[in-house]
């Protein structure tokens, strides 16, 4: 029996049907990443959308992309007006348009570093609620309360999202 097709999005399986076991294993084939067209570009999206969490910056990813096109484009009409050797105005414009990325990442690394420099004082503060006779939520919401940004923000976030019902 041939393999079932395989459908374009960002992370495409291969679903196992009855009879169809991968050489004697249960385990379906592991995904496998889509590198054309719309999906690569919705799979960036999804990447920036989740750096744009991390570095704790408000804005949503297709907005900044669009912004970030728009301005790189401008620009390079407005060099190219000004008879702006080619070359140049084409490194400006990408230049524009990758440093605010740039920025995004050295932002989320320098969270995520002050973030590692909390967790002792967040297992410390869970600990005791724990101790305490308070509940793992109870706890998070203590610590959300009680320890400054990056982990009360992530920790409130995380509290939230539970309380909601979301997939933490």
């Amino acid at each position: 029996m041939p393999a079932p097709p395989l459908r374009a999005s960002c992370v495409v399986r291969r679903v196992q049907r009855p009879g169809n076991a991968h050489h004697g294993s249960d385990r379906p084939e592991k995904p496998r990443r889509c590198r054309s067209g719309l999906c690569a570009a919705g799979c960036f999206t999804i990447r920036l959308q989740r750096i744009l969490e991390q570095a704790n910056v408000p804005w949503s990813a297709p907005h900044t992309l669009v912004n970030l096109t728009a301005l790189a484009s401008v620009l390079l009409a407005a060099l190219l007006l000004f008879r702006t050797p080619l070359l140049p105005a084409v490194g400006a414009a990408a230049a524009v348009f990758v440093l605010p990325i740039v920025c995004l990442f050295r932002r989320r690394k320098k969270r995520i570093k002050k973030l590692i420099s909390q967790l002792p004082d967040v297992f410390e503060l869970l600990g005791q609620a724990l101790r305490a006779g308070h509940s793992l939520a109870s706890g998070m919401k203590l610590i959300a309360d009680e320890l400054p940004d990056p982990a009360g923000t992530e920790f409130g976030r995380v509290f939230h999202e539970q309380n909601l019902g979301l997939k933490v």
